[in-house]
């Protein structure tokens, strides 16, 4: 039995709950997947590969994911594909190291109407 006074009686009493912060502030609509077709392919030619940055995922961790020579892999930030080191993932690309090189990718922003 609950009785009234083990109930709060004034809202001063309940906490407020933490204002929300987008996780990608400068995206218009997060459930809108970027425009393959229309957008550039931003493309980084390494030697005799090729890397895209197509898209982030979460599923376990957070994971980019990447087309290296026409194959599709998630790396998760410090995993690696064959000498390619995902260094680290942010809100709009990915850091890559192949031995001493780095660079960056980042996901193009036009967006599917």
């Amino acid at each position: 039995m609950v009785v009234a006074e083990d109930v709060a009686t004034s809202p001063a009493d309940v906490p407020l709950p933490e204002a929300f912060e987008p996780p990608y502030p400068l995206r218009d609509n997060l459930f809108r997947r970027p425009a393959v077709d229309s957008a550039p392919q931003l493309v980084r030619q390494t030697d005799e590969q090729e890397i895209v940055l197509k898209e982030f995922i979460n599923v376990d961790e957070n994971r980019a994911s990447l087309e290296i020579d026409g194959r599709v892999t998630a790396i998760p930030a410090g995993g690696s594909v064959g000498d390619i080191r995902l260094e680290s993932i942010s809100p709009h690309g990915v850091t890559l190291k192949k031995e001493r090189a780095q660079w960056q990718l980042v996901l193009a922003t036009d967006e599917v109407e």
